[in-house]
């Protein structure tokens, strides 16, 4: 137990694969201040005031986006993320916990994506309710609003059974508005009233 400040030089910190339903990870190009859902016709809710089913059906699928915060601004990338194939993996290093009744690691999980070039690392990203409606605040000091539902569209139409649908796309696209401020800011949220 603890952190950085209470382990010696040759202990690292690990997570406990146990201690999860499902993990699974996943890199892009660079860094990423900030991700958030899309959930639109898929069936379950990945809004802040979900509902977590308890018993989800395997494998799942989730629709994401993130923006990253590369060392310079042109490099910086709207990422539009399908995870598919995605199965439970609580057990998965422990043999005596996985019986014959219960298949894990069926397959592996796929990441297929689309990117949007921008100018300016992004400090915050967010969907409008779970939509492809999504806003990003840069350290340009802008918010920009983007209409996501094409990529996300060609994200779906993707066989990720096939190698050569996944391979990721660089799209360019126009925000369909822009507002400037007199101050960078870290915090963004689409109300949920209007």
């Amino acid at each position: 137990m603890g952190n950085e400040k209470h382990i010696s030089k040759d202990e690292y910190l690990d997570f406990e694969n146990g201690a999860y339903k499902m993990l699974h990870r996943a890199n892009t190009e660079w860094p990423c201040l900030s991700c958030d859902f899309i959930s639109g016709d898929l069936g379950y809710d990945l809004s802040p005031n979900r509902v977590i089913e308890k018993n989800p059906q395997y494998p799942l699928e989730v629709y994401s986006v993130a923006a990253s915060q590369a060392s310079v601004p042109k490099n910086n990338r709207l990422y539009v993320m399908r995870m598919a194939n995605l199965h439970e993996t609580m057990h998965d290093d422990d043999p005596e916990e996985v019986g014959d009744e219960t298949e894990f690691n069926e397959g592996n999980p796929v990441i297929i994506h689309r990117s949007v070039p921008i100018k300016g690392g992004v400090n915050r990203i967010r969907s409008m309710q779970g939509t492809p409606l999504v806003a990003i605040q840069s350290e340009a000091r802008k918010v920009k609003i983007y209409d996501l539902q094409g990529l996300v569209s060609d994200l779906k139409k993707c066989d990720i059974t096939q190698k050569i649908q996944r391979k990721g796309k660089e799209i360019d696209l126009e925000p369909l508005a822009t507002f400037s401020s007199a101050h960078e800011g870290f915090a963004l949220e689409w109300s949920p009233l209007q």
